[in-house]
């Protein structure tokens, strides 16, 4: 599974890489030192194993 990041104002992203399938916990990732936490949006989504085909996205609360 991944996370989109995206900063709304300076109109940048972040993937990160989650957890695989199946794996519980939370994932913990450091915003960039010029993002306002105020304007960052999180969108999650899976891929198959090969990645040629994506979920759709779930938009994340960031906390």
């Amino acid at each position: 599974m991944y996370a989109v990041l995206y900063e709304t104002v300076l109109k940048r992203g972040k993937l990160i890489l989650l957890r695989a399938r199946g794996e519980n916990g939370n994932t913990s990732e450091s915003l960039p030192e010029e993002w306002d936490p105020a304007n960052v949006k999180g969108y999650a989504f899976a891929t198959t194993k090969n990645g040629k085909a994506a979920s759709d996205s779930v938009c994340l609360t960031i906390a």
